[in-house]
């Protein structure tokens, strides 16, 4: 009976010890730009990105969850502010959640915002003023 509750406790601290803490990544105040938040994440963080515009190429493959301030709001909910918003940027996704973003282009730019490239990706609460926000390449 000893045995079998110390071999009870042993897998259940050694289960503890493995369990990677989720950490919560703000851009911009600590890191400058959201892909270097992406980079330095690891399975299972959470990226909150404050209001603000954002012109970058963005590549999300890790399985992280992306939040724009409007996560919780539908893209045509008329009581979205502060947005984080990606002017005339491309984004590549294959993996994690990407929610709460509002996209715009300074021009008339006909291009894909967003590609999906297969993988494992929740993708909701975007505002996409253009018909030419999504693709999808599998």
């Amino acid at each position: 009976m000893k045995t079998k509750f110390l071999l009870i406790i042993s897998s259940f601290l050694l289960s503890i010890a493995i369990t990677k803490a989720q950490t919560t990544r703000y851009v911009p105040g600590n890191y400058p730009t959201i892909q270097a938040a992406i980079t330095a994440s690891s399975a299972g963080d959470i990226i909150e990105v404050s209001a603000g515009t954002y012109t970058e190429t963005i590549s999300l493959s890790k399985n992280i969850t992306l939040r724009g301030p409007n996560y919780l709001k539908h893209g045509a909910d008329n009581t979205r502010s502060g947005e984080a918003i990606l002017l005339n940027s491309r984004m590549t996704i294959s993996n994690g959640v990407f929610e709460g973003f509002r996209f715009e282009w300074s021009t008339d730019q006909r291009f894909s915002a967003i590609t999906v490239s297969g993988g494992n990706l929740t993708i909701r609460n975007q505002y996409c003023p253009k018909r030419f926000c999504l693709s999808k390449s599998m």
